[in-house]
């Protein structure tokens, strides 16, 4: 697989890694390997230098076997070096882009695979009824779980309200964690199996595997 990243900053530059597999021409960057994992080891030594405090990245995953290919464009926030962040960025600015201005309401069983789901209006899983999201982001809005939300890889909620009514549920496998940054989850009829997760006395289910709440973990329980 490949990944490419490419800067929308002409004098922007890349460093930090060389060797096999790792091109670098100006403001791009390519990385290639045999397996993720080797990618992900080449980027934990990446140096980025920016140009501005809010330059734009694009980053392109391509798979040769089999063949496929996605991208992502997000905007590095460096105003505070130490602390850098970013967002993505909507409007044709991912592959699995989803733009929901209104209502989308979950009925049976549906999965999220993939996707970036750029929420300004509300999103409600029905009685009975299961959200599955796999390798999926959402930002913003709202999120009204009357039935069951199940992670079932990597996903994060960013600035977003996820409201858990009765007795239902959200559900996190093995394996699985969620990222909560900047988002209110609230519970009805809190139990022992429920743990605080924030000051806004908001309550979040941790089954399974870890829950990462704007920096704290909730830990696994039986």
């Amino acid at each position: 697989m490949t990944l490419t990243i490419q800067s929308n900053q002409a004098s922007a530059s890349f460093g930090g890694i060389s060797g096999p597999g790792v091109t670098i021409s100006g403001n791009e960057i390519t990385i290639s390997g045999q397996l993720l994992s080797v990618v992900n080891n080449e980027l934990k030594n990446l140096i980025y230098t920016p140009v501005t405090s809010g330059d734009t990245l694009v980053l392109t995953v391509t798979d040769s076997s089999p063949e496929d290919n996605a991208f992502r464009t997000i905007i590095l926030n460096t105003a505070v070096p130490t602390s850098p962040s970013n967002t993505s960025v909507s409007t044709n600015g991912s592959t699995g882009e989803i733009v929901n201005a209104g209502v989308i309401n979950i009925t049976g069983t549906t999965t999220l695979n993939s996707d970036q789901l750029f929420n300004n209006g509300t999103v409600t899983i029905g009685v009975g009824d299961f959200l599955i999201l796999d390798g999926t982001r959402i930002q913003g809005g709202i999120i009204n779980d009357n039935g069951t939300v199940e992670i079932a890889k990597h996903v994060a909620i960013t600035n977003a309200t996820l409201n858990i009514s009765g007795s239902h549920q959200l559900t996190i496998d093995s394996g699985a964690t969620l990222s909560l940054t900047g988002t209110t989850v609230s519970a009805a009829s809190p139990n022992p199996r429920q743990a605080a997760a924030s000051t806004h006395r908001s309550y979040s289910y941790c089954r399974h595997e870890r829950l990462e709440f704007m920096g704290r973990v909730c830990s696994p329980v039986s």
